[in-house]
């Protein structure tokens, strides 16, 4: 028969059974589940240190939460009601305050005298928000509820802030209007709230496009004209980032008029001013063709005609190529494209093909101009004499 062997790290002896501190009688002692319902049962359940129904989001021991639970009366301590916009609702039991409907709280604004008599109650969502509740110690009796930014958004009502203005989590607080402070995120920021992000004013080299980097250009100068950068309050800021992001961060609350005017108009058209908006994109085109437009052009023609690149380059001045560019485009009916962020794009080569329609039949398109006629006509009497590829 083998020998049994030993285990070579034996299992420690169990220790002593511990007892209360006090030998508390057992109607003293609730169980742990009956105790940490009752500890939970007016805090909502992401105040809760677990939800005894879900087993893996216990934190703790049963013995932490019967001999040293939570001591309830720290519950909303650090909540305070400040001057500024609130929510006014009915005077009904704490108990029935999560059924009020959100049209039962009337949005109101409260002075300093009005937030001493208060004692805090819960907190509660109204109408999809946050909010802390404040119950009233004399008449009128009834709560007062209050996110933590209604305070600091000047005399404006949060359920007014237009859509297209996201909550804006920002690196540093500008030192003056107009200021680049870096990358905003767009999440609410805890360390600088009330600050909210232009959505129709922001992009970068992969977003946005002509229409939002217009949008930011005109706000900006509309900013400047009523915030200038030395004004006090400090209410906007420019944000930036890699891949050329760029964006506009404003404290709406705190706007003139005009201004907010503006920014909320975007809610029902988002173009600020077309004219600027056209003149943005001819500026963009003429750009396109000086980088790379005329190049490609050139290169798409040199290879179906079978034609030297920079021969044929050389055989126009860089306006008539333009013209010829230009006649070609209104021809083939192909336009400039925004490319959301990347600039405006155009194809050459289906322009190139147009092009040789027309040298191969010696005519010129119905609609062209005289100039564009005369560099067509440039193009037909040097083609016979340039070196071929």
């Amino acid at each position: 028969m083998p020998k049994k062997r030993q285990r070579r790290n034996p299992l420690p002896a169990a220790p002593p059974k511990r007892r209360f501190a006090g030998q508390p009688t057992s109607k003293q002692v609730s169980s742990s589940l009956a105790r940490v319902r009752k500890l939970a049962r007016d805090l909502p359940e992401n105040e809760r240190s677990f939800d005894p129904s879900r087993a893996p989001s216990w934190r703790g021991s049963s013995r932490d939460l019967v001999v040293n639970p939570k001591d309830s009366s720290s519950y909303g301590a650090g909540a305070r009601l400040r001057p500024g916009y609130a929510y006014e609702g009915p005077d009904v039991p704490n108990a029935e305050l999560p059924s009020v409907p959100n049209d039962d709280w009337d949005t109101v604004m409260i002075s300093d005298g009005d937030t001493h008599d208060v004692r805090f109650v819960r907190y509660l969502t109204i109408d999809g928000a946050h909010c802390s509740v404040f119950e009233r110690k004399n008449p009128p009796y009834g709560y007062l509820a209050q996110m933590s930014h209604m305070a600091r958004n000047g005399d404006v009502d949060p359920r007014d802030i237009p859509a297209h203005l996201r909550k804006a989590e920002i690196n540093e607080i500008p030192d003056q209007n107009g200021d680049d402070i870096g990358y905003s995120q767009g999440y609410s920021s805890k360390g600088a709230p009330g600050w909210y992000q232009v959505e129709y004013a922001t992009g970068s080299d992969y977003s946005g496009g002509s229409v939002h980097e217009s949008n930011y250009q005109v706000l900006a100068e509309l900013l400047l004209e009523h915030h200038p950068r030395d004004a006090e309050p400090v209410v906007w800021a420019r944000t930036s980032g890699g891949h050329g992001t760029y964006g506009i961060v404003v404290r709406y609350g705190d706007l003139e008029d005009d201004v907010r005017d503006a920014i909320d108009a975007l809610e029902d058209y988002p173009l600020m001013d077309e004219e600027h908006h056209s003149n943005l994109e001819m500026e963009q085109q003429d750009a396109a063709w000086e980088n790379w437009g005329r190049s490609d052009f050139i290169k798409a023609v040199a290879k179906l005609e079978g034609k030297d690149r920079d021969a044929l380059d050389a055989a126009l001045t860089p306006d008539e190529w333009y013209s010829v560019f230009h006649a070609m485009m209104e021809s083939a009916n192909e336009n400039w494209e925004d490319q959301q962020g990347a600039g405006q794009y155009i194809d050459m080569g289906k322009l190139a093909e147009e092009l040789t329609t027309f040298l191969e039949s010696g005519k010129f398109p119905q609609y062209s101009q005289d100039t564009e006629d005369d560099a067509l006509q440039a193009l037909y009497d040097a083609l016979p004499n340039l070196e071929e590829d």
